[in-house]
C-alpha cells in the first residue's frame, strides 16, 4: 500500500508540470524523461503495470511533442511491460480480469499503426514483429480467438511477393488458430491460400523449407475435408484434386497428369487408407491406422485425425 501511494504522489508530480500556467507552455520533454525515469525504477522494483502506465504517460509526451517515434517506442515498451504483468498472474493461477492484457493490447495495436503511417522495410518488418509478439501471448493464454487477427496484420506486412516465407509462416500461424477454434471451413481456407502463394510466388524447383510446409498443408486439408465432408458442388477444383490424388483407383492410375502429391510415399498410402476407411465408416480402421499415421504428423493433424476417427465411429 505505502509502494502504491508512493508511485501515486510521484506521478501526479509530475502530471503537474503538463497543466497550462498562464504565459507558460508545459514541458513536455523534460516530463516525459522524468515518467520514462519513473518507470525505470518501478521495473527493477517489479512493477510492470506502474512502470506500464508511466510509459503512456510518456507516449502522450511524445504526441503531444509531435514526435511520433519516440511515441511508438513508448507504446511497445508499455505493452511489453502490461504483458509481462499479466503474464504473471497467468504463471500464478491467480483469476485475471485482465486489464492488463487489455492495455497491452491497445499499446501494441497503437504502435502497429504507427509504423503502418511511416511506411519502410523497417517499419513493416517491427510491425510483422510486434504483431507476433501479441498473437504468440494469446496463444498462450489459450485465446486463439483473439490472435487471428494479429497474426493476419502480420501477413499483409510481409506481401507474399516480396517476402513469401515470412507471409506464409503467418498464415500458418491463422490456420493453426482457425484450427484450435474449431473453425474447419476458415482453417482450410487458409491452408488452400498458403499452398497457392507457394505455388505462384515460391521457387520453380521448391527447395526443402517450402516442400515440407506444402507437405503440411496437404496433410491437414485431407484430414480437414474429411472431417467437413463439403457436397461436390461446394468443391473448388483445388479441392477436388486433392481428394482425387488419395482416391485408390487414382493410385493404379499411371496417367502422368495426375496430380502429383508432396506427401512421402509411406504417410501417401496410409492417407489413401484413411480416405477410403473414412468413406466406408469404418471406425475400427481409422483407429488402427491412426496408430500407424500419428509418428508421421504433427500435433494438429494428430487432433484432427483423432476428431475423425471419433465421428466415423460415432456414425457406425
Amino acid at each position: 500500500m505505502e509502494r502504491d501511494s508512493d508511485f501515486i504522489g510521484e506521478y501526479r508530480k509530475i502530471s503537474n508540470k503538463l497543466k497550462k500556467r498562464f504565459l507558460r507552455k508545459p514541458n513536455l520533454s523534460e516530463a516525459s524523461a522524468e515518467f520514462y525515469k519513473l518507470g525505470k525504477r518501478l521495473v527493477k522494483d517489479d512493477e510492470q503495470e506502474y512502470a506500464g502506465l508511466c510509459n503512456l504517460a510518456v507516449a502522450r509526451c511524445e504526441q503531444n511533442n509531435d514526435n511520433s517515434q519516440g511515441e511508438c517506442e513508448a507504446y511497445i515498451e508499455s505493452g511489453r511491460l502490461f504483458m509481462k504483468a499479466e503474464r504473471k498472474v497467468f504463471q500464478t493461477g491467480n483469476y485475471s480480469f485482465e486489464y492488463h492484457l487489455a492495455a497491452s493490447i491497445d499499446c501494441y495495436s497503437k504502435a502497429i499503426r504507427l509504423l503502418g503511417e511511416s511506411p519502410s522495410a523497417s517499419n513493416s518488418a517491427r510491425a510483422f514483429g510486434l504483431c507476433h509478439e501479441v498473437g504468440d501471448f494469446l496463444v498462450k493464454l489459450g485465446k486463439s480467438d483473439q490472435a487471428i487477427s494479429f497474426f493476419q496484420q502480420a501477413a499483409k506486412c510481409r506481401t507474399a511477393s516480396q517476402y513469401l516465407l515470412e507471409s506464409v509462416h503467418a498464415k500458418e500461424k491463422v490456420a493453426k488458430c482457425y484450427i484450435d477454434t474449431g473453425d474447419y471451413h476458415n482453417a482450410l481456407n487458409s491452408l488452400t491460400e498458403i499452398s497457392r502463394l507457394i505455388e505462384s510466388y515460391g521457387p520453380k524447383h521448391p527447395s526443402s523449407i517450402y516442400l515440407d510446409i506444402l507437405r503440411r498443408c496437404e496433410i491437414t486439408r485431407v484430414l480437414l475435408l474429411l472431417i467437413i465432408k463439403p457436397t461436390p458442388q461446394n468443391l473448388s477444383p483445388n479441392l477436388t484434386s486433392i481428394l482425387e490424388k488419395y482416391a485408390w483407383d487414382s493410385s493404379d492410375d499411371e496417367n502422368e497428369d495426375s496430380p502429383a502429391t508432396y506427401a512421402p510415399e509411406e504417410v501417401f498410402l496410409l492417407l489413401q487408407s484413411v480416405v477410403m476407411a473414412s468413406q466406408v465408416n469404418d471406425g475400427e480402421a481409422l483407429i488402427e491406422l491412426e496408430d500407424d499415421l500419428v509418428l508421421h504428423l504433427d500435433e494438429d493433424q494428430r487432433e484432427l485425425l483423432r476428431n475423425l476417427a471419433n465421428s466415423v465411429r460415432k456414425k457406425g
